[in-house]
């Protein structure tokens, strides 16, 4: 209970102090990512070993060491901070949003497609990528634009080091210049990306666009590797108020993306207790995480991930985490960098219980009775209850 009081405490301060992260993204880049020689010396050891197992054409059953890990969740569920304890990470090989090039919805259009590439990336085969690629993109009709998936055959190389910092500070592919950009080779070289890939010490994937954990099973059953699924998981309400604007939205939009977003996340919590309970193969490579949980402790959080993915917590990973969701004050910084990965994260836990009026709040409650009560998110019962910050709407 005092500790539970604490925590009411520090989040209330933080909502009503209007906290803002001083940490400008591409700054952070800049000046922390690509300087990381001291903390990759103390994974030589580690590293050459495992790199001397990716590099063996056969593995023995249930290998020790994780050779890749999914981070499956779905948009606005705050995977981008949490990705980059993996970006982050040195010799880690990170793609960020590799099915980027498939329809959202409906989701399962492409779906073997869609695990086909996450396939080939645990396995470091990343030549079949581009193939892959150009089917996804002329069913979904998507703009690669912005993505470049096509351009340098892997998706965000070079945007504001999403996915490019590997690329740049331990594979030497591409050069970093200032401000945090990446200039990549157009197109990257694959087998490049794929020697950097089979030294890494793991591979590393954010994954938003595949809706069906089930679809994951035999990538999870492949004796040869060691794949492990993060999911990620954040209440619903809170998903809905980042995907929305208050000025644009209604109450029929809001109960039908409410509607979307619980169905897909109910039929994954459903597959876990069901059919991965009693399976330990499949059980022991999966972790659910919340928003809420790293929010209100990043550094625990973060801890408790490297464990299960069985790489080491470095000084420079805690030294960034403790920077990237500091509360630090800034005069200078805009609206639209304190929307960036690096903020105060414990700073948007309530912000939906203020944005959402309480009509909205009934309709996604509605929608998603049995996700709130799974995951044990408060309901409420009245308007005084929501905009109470002294009590937390999760269990701790």
């Amino acid at each position: 209970m005092k500790c539970k009081n604490l925590c009411v405490v520090f989040l209330l301060a933080c909502g009503l102090g209007a906290c803002y992260v001083a940490i400008n993204w591409n700054q952070l880049i800049t000046q922390r990512s690509y300087t990381t020689q001291r903390h990759r010396i103390e994974d030589n050891e580690v590293i050459s070993k495992h790199s001397w197992q990716r590099l063996t054409t056969k593995k023995t059953p249930n290998p020790r060491r994780t050779d890749a890990v999914i981070l499956l969740t779905q948009r606005r569920s705050g995977s981008s901070v949490l990705g980059e304890l993996f970006n982050q990470r040195s010799d880690v090989t990170y793609l960020y949003e590799p099915l980027f090039p498939f329809v959202e919805r409906p989701c399962d259009v492409q779906h073997k497609e869609r695990v086909e590439v996450l396939r080939h990336i645990t396995k470091c085969e990343l030549e079949q990528l581009p193939s892959l690629y150009d089917k996804g993109f002329n069913v979904s009709n998507k703009n690669d634009i912005w993505s470049r998936c096509k351009i340098y055959n892997i998706c965000f190389p070079s945007n504001q080091g999403k996915a490019g910092i590997f690329l740049a500070r331990d594979a030497g592919i591409c050069k970093l210049r200032g401000k945090g950009e990446v200039v990549c080779p157009k197109p990257i070289d694959h087998k490049d990306l794929e020697k950097h890939c089979r030294q890494s010490l793991l591979v590393a994937m954010k994954v938003i666009y595949l809706c069906k954990l089930e679809w994951l099973t035999p990538l999870l059953r492949d004796e040869e590797f060691n794949v492990k699924i993060i999911h990620l998981v954040r209440d619903p309400r809170a998903t809905v108020n980042s995907r929305t604007s208050p000025t644009k939205r209604n109450i029929n939009y809001v109960r039908s993306t409410a509607a979307s977003i619980c169905e897909q996340l109910s039929a994954n919590l459903k597959f876990v207790d069901q059919s991965m309970h009693d399976d330990s193969w499949t059980r022991d490579r999966y972790m659910r995480i919340s928003h809420e949980e790293f929010s209100m402790d990043p550094i625990k959080t973060a801890q408790k991930i490297y464990d299960f993915v069985e790489i080491n917590m470095t000084p420079y990973i805690k030294s960034w985490i403790s920077e990237a969701t500091s509360t630090k004050n800034d005069s200078n910084l805009s609206q639209k960098e304190s929307q960036k990965t690096a903020r105060n994260s414990t700073l948007v836990l309530s912000a939906w219980r203020k944005s959402l009026n309480f009509d909205e709040v009934l309709a996604i409650q509605d929608a998603c009775p049995y996700v709130l009560s799974r995951l044990g998110y408060q309901k409420y019962n009245s308007l005084s209850e929501l905009r109470d910050l002294s009590k937390l709407h999760f269990d701790l």
